[in-house]
């Protein structure tokens, strides 16, 4: 009787078929049967939802355009006539989205440079109008991650008042009045926002590491470097803390590039003459893969989702932009980042990458997928990712007549400018790796138990079929001696399948988890 009861107890305190996401790791996590997503700083999912990874959109301008608080412009096709943007245009974005299968995207959730002074001077105006926007988003099933802004609170400073700070007082000085604005913003948006479906996780800003080390003019640094990592990692840490003391749910991204080619060497090396800590090299060296690993680390240090952007610059001028001596930029790049993310209990968002202006950059989109979907199935870290960029009319036709090199506008939704024609076929493939990236959950029914055998019968060729041994195991614990255990008489195989979710995969995890406590008691 106790082994019957430990049994029993085993059984139902076992995560759900359906749970999924490794114990302390972020994972987005999709409601059964609903389809309604939501995203945890440590897994694994909720009982009676399963994991779920995207290869979503950077919708980036909603915001920008939607606020109608910044000045921006689009250029219509097929005539290029440039044109203010409406709020029209940002819902036009978003029913486009929904239309093409896109379920998440990213969005930068801050104005640029100065406008941000709408904020301090009408606030109540200015969260009414993001309002509007959420309840845009909300209303189509989307899920936004807001790219709150990390870089550009010293000009708010400065065209606020007469702070005249730089970059570099905003990420070492935390008690400069762009930090103060900063921190400000960051916790009046999540407080606003924490409850609302529809944001999926929060990101710090865009690329705030690109500046990390490199010549002090860049950020307005008094020295003759920008800010190290370590002070850099200081600033991310205090926006975390800022989200997480009114979301601690949600997963943090950093919103990073990958560091520059030689960002370990501009860390450790002084920027003219040889380098003690790599001799034989210098500030411009590019770095080794044991290199990258250990400066991505500390560049995300701060953060629980390590993010990446990642393009296809090989043929850029003057010089190309690869990784490693050898000068690599393909996806492998992107497989050292996911390993290193791993062994720091991180997982990889790769935030931005594409180009579609050359049959080539084309493949190289292909190949970032590609490279996730193997990724996810061999239970990797590169989870997530968001192509750039969705539909942008604030980049439309400003490459000229032709249209942008970087915008995907499908057809059904806009007239195309002739470098924008290669976007339905990314639409496809991007409906397609979300469809393989997140198979739909096999049903059991209950005539596909024999319980008399103990084992599940499946078609020859069904290659998910669980390990039989596995299934023995449950059986065994559910279908004990009725005439000992009367309220065992009532379990049958349909309560079995609802007790699971259905989700043949995740059953089968979860009764790996068991086989191993029903040997223990070694019931027979």
């Amino acid at each position: 009787m106790l082994r019957q009861l430990l049994l029993l107890a085993a059984l139902l305190g076992a995560p759900s078929a359906g749970d999924g996401g490794v114990a302390g790791l972020p994972c987005v996590c999709e409601a059964g049967g609903t389809g309604a997503l939501s995203a945890y700083r440590a897994g694994p999912c909720p009982r009676g939802s399963r994991e779920v990874y995207f290869a979503g959109v950077n919708i980036f301008d909603a915001w920008w355009i939607g606020s109608g608080l910044q000045a921006t412009h689009t250029y219509d096709a097929p005539s290029g006539q440039r044109r203010a943007t409406t709020y029209d245009d940002a819902l036009r974005q978003l029913d486009s989205a929904k239309r093409s299968g896109v379920k998440v995207f990213r969005m930068f959730a801050s104005l640029f440079g100065d406008s941000q002074l709408h904020w301090l001077q009408n606030a109540t105006e200015y969260w009414a109008r993001m309002d509007r926007l959420l309840d845009a988003i909300e209303d189509r099933g989307l899920y936004v991650l807001p790219s709150i802004g990390s870089s550009d609170w010293y000009m708010l400073a400065n065209a606020a008042s007469a702070a005249n700070e730089t970059k570099y007082d905003l990420v070492v000085n935390s008690s400069s009045v762009s930090r103060a604005l900063a921190l400000r913003y960051f916790g009046e948006l999540v407080s606003r926002y924490a409850e609302r479906r529809a944001v999926l996780m929060w990101e710090l800003g865009n690329e705030l590491n690109l500046a990390c080390n490199n010549p002090g003019h860049f950020c307005g640094s008094p020295h003759d470097k920008c800010y190290s990592a370590a002070q850099m990692s200081a600033y991310s840490a205090a926006l975390v803390a800022t989200i997480r003391a009114k979301d601690p749910r949600r997963p943090v991204s950093s919103g990073f590039s990958l560091p520059r080619p030689y960002a370990w060497h501009q860390e450790h090396c002084p920027m003219k003459g040889d380098c003690p800590a790599d001799p034989g090299s210098g500030y411009y060296t590019r770095d080794s893969p044991a290199q990258f690993a250990e400066i991505l680390a500390a560049q995300n240090g701060a953060v629980d989702v390590w993010s990446a952007h990642f393009y296809d610059n090989t043929s850029a001028a003057p010089s190309p932009s690869c990784w490693f001596p050898d000068c690599v930029c393909d996806a492998s790049v992107l497989e050292l980042a996911a390993s290193t993310a791993a062994k720091h209990g991180a997982v990889l968002y790769v935030g931005e990458y594409g180009h579609l202006s050359t049959p080539a950059t084309r493949e190289f989109v292909r190949s970032v997928l590609s490279t996730q979907e193997g990724n996810v199935q061999a239970g990797g870290a590169f989870k997530f990712s968001t192509v750039w960029a969705w539909a942008c009319p604030t980049h439309r036709g400003g490459a000229g007549p032709n249209g942008s090199t970087h915008c995907i506008v499908p057809s059904d939704s806009y007239k195309q400018f002739p470098r924008e024609s290669a976007s339905d076929s990314l639409v496809q493939l991007l409906a397609a790796t979300n469809q393989r990236l997140n198979p739909t959950p096999r049903k059991l029914e209950a005539d596909d138990f024999d319980l008399k055998q103990g084992s599940r019968r499946f078609k020859a060729d069904d290659e998910s079929a669980p390990d039989p041994r596995q299934l023995r195991v449950l059986y065994a614990a559910v279908l004990l001696d009725s005439s000992a255990f009367n309220l065992l008489t009532a379990v049958t195989p349909a309560m079995l399948i609802a007790l699971g979710g259905g989700d043949l995969q995740a059953a089968t995890r979860s009764l790996a988890q068991m086989s191993a406590f029903s040997a223990a008691v070694e019931f027979v």
